[in-house]
Order: structure tokens, then C-alpha cells, then sequence
């Protein structure tokens, strides 16, 4: 349980050292292989010791600064979203407004 509890906590750490610059595919990476650390500490049949819970608790602690790098994303993501909806939203009022089949006459003078 304790090299589980190891891994989780250098995994943790080595994210918070790339939080800043981590993109949505890091953070993915590092949810599955969290979840995978996760699933085996959970299927150990022994409770944990007082030391083994508190290093647990340690990494969760880390989980409101993780989560909020997560929410950035998302909402960069959501605004390049609406700028591109914007766009063409506009792009597609402008290409409407022309008739296909008009005529245009140029007039001498």
C-alpha cells in the first residue's frame, strides 16, 4: 500500500510543478493514471495506518489547485468555442444577405 500511496504522491507532485503550463491532455493523463492508483488503493483488503491516511489526505489537499487549473481550461475552451460561433454566426449572415441569382446592370454614361 505504500508504494501505491508513493506513486500517488509523485504523481501529484510532478503536476503541480507543470500545473501552469499543463493543457487538457496532461491533465487527462494524470486523471487515468490517478484513478488506477486510486482503484488499487481501494482494493487492498487492510485499512490503512494513521500515516498512510494522512499522506492521503496530504494529496487531497492538492485537489482544489488541480481543479481549478481544470476549470481554466474549461473556460478558455468555452470562450474559443463562442468566438468561433460568433464568427459563423456572422459569416453567415453576410453570405445570405447576396442572392444567388441577382443581376447587376452597369449603366454608361
Amino acid at each position: 500500500m505504500d508504494s501505491w500511496i508513493t506513486q500517488l504522491e509523485e504523481l501529484t507532485e510532478d503536476m503541480l510543478t507543470r500545473l501552469q503550463f499543463a493543457d487538457s491532455d496532461d491533465l487527462e493523463e494524470f486523471i487515468e493514471s490517478r484513478d488506477h492508483i486510486v482503484v488499487q488503493l481501494n482494493g487492498y483488503d487492510q485499512d490503512p495506518t494513521s500515516q498512510q491516511c494522512e499522506r492521503v489526505l496530504k494529496v487531497q489537499s492538492y485537489d482544489v489547485l488541480i481543479a481549478t487549473r481544470m476549470e481554466q481550461l474549461r473556460l478558455e475552451a468555452s470562450q474559443g468555442i463562442s468566438k468561433m460561433d460568433t464568427a459563423r454566426m456572422q459569416r453567415n449572415m453576410y453570405e445570405s444577405s447576396f442572392d444567388q441569382e441577382s443581376v447587376f446592370f452597369d449603366k454608361r454614361k
